[in-house]
């Protein structure tokens, strides 16, 4: 058996504005995890990780990161 790393550019592309974006995106809200995620001021538990995940989504091609509550 064969591993196989698929991309978000297997999941299509749309227009944003001028610019094209992969239709997989990442929603980025709920990275904060420590307090109210919903606040102004919320931060990760583990920054760290939160870096490492959003470092992954770029890896795999994930070209909209959707940070709006």
């Amino acid at each position: 058996m064969t591993s196989q790393t698929i991309t978000a550019a297997a999941s299509g592309t749309f227009k944003l504005g001028d610019l094209t974006v992969n239709r997989i995106g990442f929603g980025a809200m709920r990275l904060p995890q420590h307090g109210e995620a919903f606040a102004d001021d919320a931060v990760p538990r583990d920054r760290d990780q939160a870096i490492r995940v959003l470092r992954r989504a770029a890896e795999l091609g994930v070209n909209h990161i959707d940070t709006a509550a």
